[in-house]
């Protein structure tokens, strides 16, 4: 130990002394310079420096160690014993606890109490060098404000585990050294019915059922002396419910005092879990044993089990498949066991086994021990891959005709590997970028990204290489001509017959124009949003932040008919909207709203929505997403009510079931064929099933087979000879003719009896009639592809919306904001102008939604024809007139009719909406310096109008769809159009019993409509 006396001492300078040695003169100057550096640093460090000497007085100290400690002056503390910054009782630990370690190990570190000049105490960061002279080096700071943080961590380290003990489903306890419940978790309270006033007044023990009490209390004292891990006693509730639990108890500490912990488990689930996995394991498609460890006896097979390998479960039940000789290769049994004690599970290992006729099967075997009841079991599964293994070899094949067929393809293809890395390109990869197939493969394709799209398309491709999934990605390649190009790349992962992943293969297109036209049609969809008040249901915009709010941008005025809350309400918080969603859809609403904005694909969502007053309504919503700039996800989308479309769902379903209950409950024939004699016997109900007599039946089987349907007799063979081999039941159905001519359909089932050499003998089965059940299912099929089709008509119609409505609503909401800010300076021309913008933009509104309107009539079968008797040539000129309201010079369009004294009869309002349709569009599609031909043959029994234009005419690969709701050529431009017009008029033409042509010109279109002028027509609808 030191020797550490207290007789004062004189202070000791850090001087530089020169020193005069014969040729050492420049050493001794940079040593003493060195000297003088470290006193320096010595002094101007900022944690406290001291040193002693031998006798343990202060011979050093800095000015941050007299700070410190209270001192101004060296003067003050040189000289004197280190004593003077301690208390006694502090004296007697450093001399005592610290000094042996620092002799022994020549430094300590630790803490202790330091004492001011102002007699004031601190927390000392103390470390203690020991000098070769016996003296110590000391370096020190103040740990007080450290100290009080740990403290403060450490209060809110338990809070926080308290708030963690709340947010468990759990139920958690906390109880004194006697059992005292000192703490419960909401969980608890929730579960057993309790407050937690009323469990801070019981015991532990007090929450089991009074039986189970004593037992209880020897099972925790087992846990708390480590002789047993869990307890399986039931809890019981307040009102006497026992919840079947698990509970742990371990001993520690809550609030600086010994105390228990409990954890309560409800393993109410994992006992239904059970039941699921009997039902799972039961009714799974693919085969699974279930057997035991070590022996290896099945003691479960599912029925896949037994049908795949032909086998009774009273033949493999206790037996091993050594003994049923279940596998071929004899090794296969090692070559499992050593699979599982080195990895303790199988995954997909190829094996043969062979089914109970001694024929054979490739199956995947995967397996694992599972504990059940206390025991180990081995649970395997096997998939029969027997087919699959025959396409593999077939892939193969086909693997070099790809390669050929590739570089004939008209899009750019390529492979690569698992390392990611290109090992094909085909040719037009090659011819598309100019290089050499060597130039492009590893990673040489990437010097022809565009710099800026290089690093976002390579992250794309490793994140999608790593997890082996499909992706696609958008970038631009230098073309040959050093254009760069935008290009869709489709990569798609390749999986061998076993799963396992080798590559991908990919292909691209060249999307530059494309992209040019989706930038334009998501502005135009971002407009039409703004106008959606005239669409049915609600169009909607709903932003999901990157911290968890959401809230709804824009929303049609329909969002208060369909939740009742107005678009001011949600348009910064969509609470309000997600409160009147249905608790029981809530949680599968937002998980697929998540989903979506995680994947970022389509959100499509069905869900209920409860009110206040107790009102129940079924919604669907359907929207896209696209991820912000800020992080955040915006859907563009439209949500119906589908309540009242639901219940006609429901209606239909419920006549489906009532008619299946009605053909199963019809009477069922019956018969007995014996196999070998070829005697077939029949009871009254199976003559009237085959419309026949008995005396017109010769009791043999090929008598059956003469009343079955030509078409059906093959297949009705095929499957009782399958049913008499054992391959599979007979369980089928087919058709009968009676002699009358009529076709019947009739199900039938049978079971097969043998003799003790497996050998059939006998067949006994039932038929019945299921005719009526064919029609109804074929009732049921239809409805539902009507259904189908007017889903898609919405999609259609919400896409042709944002199309045609964006561009009149700009022109609207520019010039309402002219008039606005600048409509009182404006001279009245402008205004006259600006106000003639205005109608322009509000008439072609209207027109397209008169257009929707008419469309969905028509597909809704709507459409009524109500003829009368009017001026055909006043009707010609108003029509017109219509057309070309905003022309002062002379009319762009002749009619070629003048009799002002002809009236028919038709439809006006429908003829009105053919003739409009066809002017407009040859006027619209025609030069401004060209004119229109309007043609009129007016027979006694039909009327025919024709218009002519010289326009742009209609390639002829697109004639065919002229007449199909939202179909437009490819060579109108950027001309306006929804694509009903023509849809439209073919519509009235055929409510009128007519129809429309379209005939080619040289410069030009022509189109025509002859509608039938007979009184007595009959329109259609």
């Amino acid at each position: 130990m030191p020797k550490i006396k207290n007789s004062p001492r004189k202070a000791v300078r850090l001087e530089v002394a020169t020193v005069k040695l014969p040729g050492n003169a420049r050493k001794a100057r940079a040593a003493a310079r060195e000297l003088q550096n470290r006193a320096t640093a010595l002094d101007a460090a900022s944690e406290g420096i001291a040193i002693t000497g031998p006798d343990g007085c202060y011979t050093y100290i800095n000015p941050a160690h007299l700070s410190l400690f209270g001192y101004r002056e060296a003067a003050e503390v040189l000289g004197q014993s280190w004593h003077i910054f301690y208390t006694q009782e502090e004296i007697e630990f450093i001399e005592k606890s610290v000094f042996p370690v620092l002799l022994e190990k020549k430094i300590w570190r630790g803490q202790v109490r330091g004492h001011r000049k102002d007699r004031s105490h601190f927390v000392q960061e103390l470390s203690l060098s020991l000098l070769p002279d016996g003296g110590i080096a000391c370096i020190c700071s103040d740990a007080s404000e450290r100290i009080g943080a740990i403290k403060q961590s450490l209060r809110e380290s338990e809070d926080n585990f308290r708030t963690f003990f709340e947010t468990l489903d759990d139920m958690i306890f906390v109880g004194d050294q006697n059992g005292q419940i000192l703490f419960s978790n909401r969980a608890a309270s929730r579960k057993l019915e309790y407050s937690a006033e009323e469990l801070r007044a019981m015991l532990l023990i007090d929450l089991h059922p009074a039986e189970h009490r004593p037992k209880a209390a020897e099972i925790v004292g087992a846990m708390l002396r480590k002789e047993r891990e869990t307890c399986p006693l039931p809890l019981q509730t307040k009102s006497g419910i026992r919840l079947l639990v698990e509970t742990r108890v371990w001993p520690g500490k809550w609030d600086g005092k010994d105390c228990l912990f409990g954890l309560c488990k409800d393993i109410t689930e994992e006992q239904e879990a059970r039941q699921r996995f009997e039902l799972l394991f039961h009714n799974s498609p693919a085969i699974m044993v279930l057997s035991t460890l070590p022996e290896r006896r099945f003691v479960d097979v599912n029925t896949e089990f037994l049908s795949a390998l032909g086998y009774s479960k009273a033949e493999v039940l206790g037996k091993t498949a050594l003994e049923l000789g279940i596998f071929p290769d004899p090794g296969a049994m090692d070559r499992t066991s050593a699979k599982l004690e080195s990895d303790g599970r199988l995954h997909n290992m190829e094996l043969q086994v062979r089914r109970a006729d001694g024929t054979l099967l490739e199956v995947l075997c995967s397996a694992e021990v599972v504990v059940m009841r206390g025991q180990r079991h081995l649970l395997s599964v096997w998939m029969d891959v027997t087919a699959l293994k025959q396409t593999t070899r077939l892939l193969q094949e086909s693997e070099g005709r790809f390669r050929s067929m590739a570089d004939s393809a008209p899009v750019l293809l390529w492979e690569s590997g698992t390392d990611g890395l290109c090992h094909y390109f085909n040719q037009p990869w090659l011819d598309f970028t100019g290089r050499t197939l060597e130039q492009e493969l590893g990673n040489g394709w990437t010097e022809g990204v565009h710099p800026d799209d290089l690093e976002t398309c390579m992250r794309t491709y490793r994140l999608a290489l790593k997890a082996h999934r499909e992706f696609k990605m958008e970038y631009r390649l230098r073309r040959a001509d050093g254009e760069y190009r935008w290009l869709q790349d489709h990569g798609v992962p390749r999986v061998a017959p076993d799963g396992s992943f080798f590559g991908f293969i990919g292909s691209c297109l060249d999307i530059t124009e494309i992209n040019h036209a989706k930038q334009d049609r998501e502005e135009l969809l971002t407009r039409l949003l703004k106008i959606a008040d005239r669409v049915p249901g609600v169009l909607y915009q709903h932003r999901m932040r990157p911290d968890g709010t959401s809230c709804f941008p824009f929303t049609s005025d329909a969002i208060k008919d369909i939740y009742r809350v107005t678009p001011q309400e949600v348009r910064e918080d969509a609470s309000k909207v997600f409160a009147n969603v249905h608790p029981d859809d809530r949680g599968g609403v937002v998980e697929s709203i998540q989903q979506s904005a995680r994947d970022l694909t389509p959100w499509q969502h069905g869900y209920r929505v409860r009110f206040a007053d107790g009102t129940v309504r079924l919604l669907y919503g359907n929207s896209v997403p696209q991820r912000e700039e800020d992080g955040s996800v915006l859907w563009h989308g439209f949500i119906t009510d589908i309540t009242e479309q639901k219940q006609k769902d429901e209606e239909l379903k419920q006549l489906v079931d009532r008619l299946s209950l009605a053909t199963r409950a019809g009477q069922v024939g019956i018969w007995d064929w014996d196999v070998v004699n070829d005697r077939l016997v029949w009871d009254d109900r199976m003559y009237r099933l085959y419309g026949i007599t008995p005396d017109r039946f010769t009791a043999a089987y090929e008598a059956w087979q003469a009343g079955l349907h030509p078409d059906d007799r093959e297949r009705g063979d095929a499957e009782i000879q399958m049913a008499l081999r054992g391959e599979k039941d007979f369980n089928t159905d087919f058709r009968v003719v009676w002699p009358d001519g009529s076709t019947h359909h009739i199900r039938a089932m049978a079971l097969v009896q043998r003799n003790v050499d497996g050998k059939p003998f006998h067949m006994v089965g039932t038929n019945w009639d299921i005719t009526e059940f064919k029609r109804a299912e074929a009732a049921a099929l239809q409805n539902l592809a009507r259904a189908e089709e007017l889903t898609r008509l919405k999609s259609r119609f919400v896409s042709m919306a944002s199309h045609e409505l964006r561009t009149p609503l700009a022109n609207i909401m520019v010039a309402c904001e002219i008039l606005k800010n600048f409509g009182n300076a404006m001279p009245p021309e402008r205004s006259q102008s600006v106000l003639s913008g205005l109608m322009t933009g509000a008439s072609s509104m209207a027109r397209t939604l008169d257009d929707l309107l008419l469309a969905g009539k028509i597909e809704e079968g709507k459409l009524p024809c109500t003829p009368v008797r009017f001026a055909l040539l006043d009707f010609l000129k108003r029509c017109c007139q219509e057309v070309q309201p905003d022309l002062k010079s002379p009319s762009r369009i002749d009619i070629a009719f003048r009799n002002a004294g002809l009236r028919v009869m038709a439809d006006e309002r429908l003829l009105h909406h053919i003739l409009k349709n066809l002017l407009e569009n040859a006027l619209k599609y025609s030069p401004d310096d060209t004119r229109i031909e309007l043609g009129v043959e007016a027979g006694l029994d039909s009327l025919t109008l024709s218009v002519l234009d010289r326009g742009i005419g209609v390639p002829e690969a697109e004639r065919q769809f002229l007449f199909d709701a939202f179909s437009r050529a490819s060579n109108v431009g950027d001309r306006p159009g929804s694509g009903l017009g023509l849809f439209i008029a073919q519509k009235c033409a055929q409510a009128h019993g007519g129809r429309m042509r379209y005939a080619p010109q040289p410069d030009g279109s022509g189109f025509s409509v002859t509608i039938p002028l007979d009184d007595d027509f009959t329109p259609t609808i």
